[in-house]
């Protein structure tokens, strides 16, 4: 399974993606809502946690440009 993390908070970054590490899970993450947008229709992940107060465009806005793509995730 692939974790993408959409975060801009890099202490946040960093724990998560040893957490899923850790787990056995491959892991990316995006520091601000574009660069979430674009990493997934290339990284593909299963699982996208979303943070809601991000630069550029926020958490909600990236969950309605990714659903509106693949909903699936």
């Amino acid at each position: 399974m692939k974790v993408m993390l959409a975060d801009d908070d890099q202490g946040i970054q960093t724990l998560v993606g040893h957490i899923v590490r850790e787990e056995g899970h491959e892991f990316c993450c995006a520091s601000d809502g574009e660069a979430a947008i674009r990493m997934v229709d290339v990284e593909r992940p299963d699982l996208l946690i979303l943070d809601i107060m991000m630069p550029r465009k926020d958490g909600f806005e990236v969950c309605e440009a990714v659903r509106a793509k693949d909903d699936g995730i």
